[in-house]
């Protein structure tokens, strides 16, 4: 079912009326990926948000996402797709976020990406501050100071800052 800004997909997918106007803009600008535009009750995987963050890039550049990778890099995707950094994806939007440096491995000995694990919310806060200086959005305001900031891990304090503090 197309998306239509009233956001039902079958008795158990409807968008909570506070996301509606996001979700309807979203869609509007393409930053949703095929197949992900019905699935509003069900947690966001790591592939799922590494491909909004590329198209929000393609979309507020007006370019491709190989020709950001290629000015950013001076490398092609294609380059860092042959590279195979993750031994379990070689997904073009995951490599073109790698090498952007929105996202890394999860650290385990394997040096996997584990593209289907339920994305994080200091992993959401990363990718979305270093999409948004890719495409040339600072931020100087105040954080939100959040009740469960101890259980913050230490290289997330910075990216969910900025991204608190985004108006």
């Amino acid at each position: 079912v197309a998306f239509d800004g009233r956001a039902v997909n079958s008795a158990t997918e409807v968008i909570a009326s506070w996301a509606e106007p996001e979700l309807s803009d979203a869609y509007d600008y393409g930053l949703l990926p095929n197949g992900l535009a019905c699935m509003y009750k069900n947690a966001i995987n790591r592939a799922e948000f590494t491909s909004i963050a590329i198209r929000l890039i393609e979309s507020a550049l007006g370019k491709s996402i190989d020709e950001v990778v290629l000015e950013k890099t001076g490398k092609s995707l294609d380059s860092f797709v042959q590279s195979y950094p993750f031994p379990d994806t070689n997904d073009r939007d995951i490599m073109a976020a790698y090498a952007l440096g929105i996202v890394i491995g999860v650290g385990d000995a394997k040096g996997s990406f584990m593209p289907y694990r339920t994305l994080q919310r200091q992993e959401a806060a990363k990718m979305l501050t270093v999409s948004a200086k890719i495409v040339g959005i600072e931020n100087t305001a105040t954080p939100i100071a959040f009740e469960d900031a101890s259980v913050f891990q230490a290289w997330s304090v910075e990216y969910i800052d900025f991204v608190s503090a985004l108006e």
